[in-house]
């Protein structure tokens, strides 16, 4: 199980790690950022800059609530998020922001271990509900495509 560093970027050191994000069905399409580990996030977000430059269809619509209390209606995307040796497959909100926030939705599909006094953390994939998570993804995606065409 890979372990990682606090980032002291971040006052206090929060948890982050390399993560790659790709389109779900062109996995030349894509780019590496810093993921930051965020357990009171119910989703997981993007930049909003890779809707366009993966040409990223909407998936849905999610109602969400943000940090400072505002409710909003926003477009949900289906991506492919690489951590470490494992992919997953998300549907993600956009906001314009930097790095790519890890909400739950991405990390119950894995073990996380904060070790917040020694500053390091570990994150385990779970390959049984990662796979099935995929599989219920790719049945809706191709709903989503079916209503369209």
């Amino acid at each position: 199980m890979p372990r990682f560093a606090y980032n002291h970027q971040y006052q206090p050191p929060a948890p982050t790690l390399p993560v790659r994000v790709s389109h779900l069905f062109d996995s030349q399409r894509n780019e590496s950022f810093e993921g930051k580990v965020d357990t009171g996030a119910d989703s997981t977000v993007i930049p909003t800059r890779l809707v366009i430059q993966f040409g990223l269809m909407p998936a849905g619509l999610k109602r969400i609530r943000s940090y400072d209390g505002t409710v909003r209606t926003v477009r949900t995307y289906y991506v492919r998020v690489q951590i470490w040796n494992r992919v997953f497959v998300v549907k993600v909100t956009a906001a314009n922001r930097q790095n790519v926030l890890l909400g739950r939705d991405l990390l119950h599909q894995s073990n996380l271990y904060l070790n917040g006094r020694a500053l390091v953390f570990e994150i385990e994939p779970d390959r049984d509900s990662s796979r099935e998570f995929i599989r219920r993804a790719l049945r809706r995606v191709a709903q989503i495509f079916a209503r369209h065409s």
